[in-house]
């Protein structure tokens, strides 16, 4: 069974207290491969949408999903038709979306959107070996209302050492 890594909050930026409003949550699920996902899963357990992000940039996948799936963008969607035809957004794998190249395009593109978007803001929250907190940097990039909250205490059983451990302070 696969467990979420970190998980994305996204809705409007409050004007109090740096909160934020009428969000959306998308998770990324790791074990064998990673996933992005959002909503409720149905009675047998599968989303509705799906996407398979890159290992390379699976942050600017996520705002590239944010901007499909969640926002509507008809900017971004009326682009991803080109390289998804008919089969639509559902279920996306970004290795065989279009070249690294048409990617990076896209990333470039969606920079642009977000920027555009008033209000919008994202909480990333990542949990100790998430594939996103090697790939965070790339946020610097993005003109928009955001928070980054990373693990900084973590006490877990670890049943391969059968003792627990701890890192971080709370002090």
């Amino acid at each position: 069974m696969a467990s979420f890594t970190a998980y994305m909050m996204v809705g409007g930026s409050h004007p109090n207290h740096g909160g934020i409003t009428g969000e959306t949550v998308v998770y990324l699920s790791e074990n064998g491969r990673p996933a992005l996902v959002f909503g409720q899963p149905d009675e047998e357990g599968r989303y509705k949408n799906v996407w398979i992000p890159t290992l390379e940039d699976p942050v600017e996948d996520a705002l590239l999903f944010i901007s499909a799936c969640i926002l509507q963008n008809e900017v971004i969607l009326e682009e991803l038709r080109k390289y998804l035809g008919s089969s639509g957004f559902d279920y996306v794998e970004m290795y065989e979306l279009c070249t690294n190249e048409e990617r990076h395009e896209l990333y470039r593109l969606n920079r642009n959107v977000l920027k555009k978007h008033q209000g919008l803001k994202v909480v990333f929250t990542i949990l100790e070996g998430s594939l996103f907190k090697g790939a965070i940097g790339v946020l610097k990039e993005y003109d928009i209302d955001m928070e980054v909250c990373l693990s900084f205490y973590h006490r877990f059983y670890s049943p391969w050492r059968n003792e627990i451990v701890v890192h971080g302070d709370l002090d």
